[in-house]
C-alpha cells in the first residue's frame, strides 16, 4: 500500500470529467471503497489503481478538516476557526471577542439553513435526500421537496432537532450555485498548476 493511503482518510480525486471529494470507507478484498460526503458509495477500484492514483497525483490526501461541509458548519454556528476551537476544546474559556451572542439558529433552536439546503435523511431503510422549501418558524415546521417540488416530508423542528441530535441528518449543501463553485475551483486548481 502507498505510504499515506489510509480507511478513513479524505482524498481528492480526479477523473477525466471531474474533481471529487472522497473518503476512502474500506478495503476488502483488494477493493477500495470510495464515498461522498453523504456516505453513500462514489467509487470502487482496486487498491492497486487506487495507489497509482496517489502516486502520480490524481488522488491526493485532504489536509484534517479540508473535506469539512461549510454548509454544515454554518449550520452548526461554525463561522470561524474560534467557533472550530470552542466546539473542539468546550471547556477552554472564550476569548473577549468570542463573547459575541450572536447565533445562526432560530429561537427554537433549529439552525437557520437557507431555502434550497440539500440534506441527506437517514432514519428511513432507504436514505433520502430532500431540498428544504419552507421552513415556518411561527408554525414550528419544516417542509422538504424533491427535484421536482414534491414534497417528501414534513416535519416538526422538534422532530427535526432529534433527528439532528441522532446523526440521522447530513446537510449536504447550502448554496444553490454548488455546481458553479466547483467549476471555480476547478479553474483555480488548474491555474495554479500552470
Amino acid at each position: 500500500m502507498t505510504a499515506g493511503v489510509a480507511v478513513g482518510q479524505w482524498y481528492e480525486v480526479c477523473s477525466d470529467t471531474d474533481v471529487f471529494r472522497l473518503r476512502l470507507a474500506m478495503i476488502e478484498s483488494g477493493e477500495g471503497l470510495l464515498c461522498n460526503l453523504s456516505g453513500a458509495k462514489a467509487l470502487s477500484m482496486p487498491m492497486a489503481d487506487f495507489n497509482a492514483k496517489v502516486g502520480s497525483g490524481d488522488a491526493q490526501p485532504l489536509a484534517t478538516g479540508a473535506a469539512f461541509s461549510r454548509a454544515v458548519a454554518a449550520a452548526a454556528g461554525i463561522d470561524s476557526d474560534a467557533a472550530l476551537d470552542r466546539l473542539l476544546n468546550p471547556d477552554a474559556a472564550p476569548t473577549p471577542s468570542e463573547t459575541d451572542t450572536s447565533t445562526t439558529t432560530t429561537n427554537s433552536g433549529v439552525p437557520d439553513l437557507p431555502i434550497g439546503t440539500w440534506l441527506g435523511f437517514h432514519d428511513t431503510d432507504t436514505p433520502l435526500l430532500a431540498k428544504l422549501a419552507l421552513h415556518d418558524k411561527v408554525r414550528g415546521i419544516l417542509i422538504f421537496v424533491n427535484r421536482q417540488g414534491i414534497e417528501l416530508r414534513r416535519l416538526e423542528e422538534r422532530e427535526y432537532l432529534a433527528l439532528i441530535e441522532a446523526g440521522q441528518i447530513d446537510i449536504l449543501e447550502a448554496r444553490n450555485n454548488f455546481r458553479e463553485q466547483v467549476e471555480r475551483t476547478r479553474a483555480q486548481l488548474q491555474q495554479g498548476q500552470g
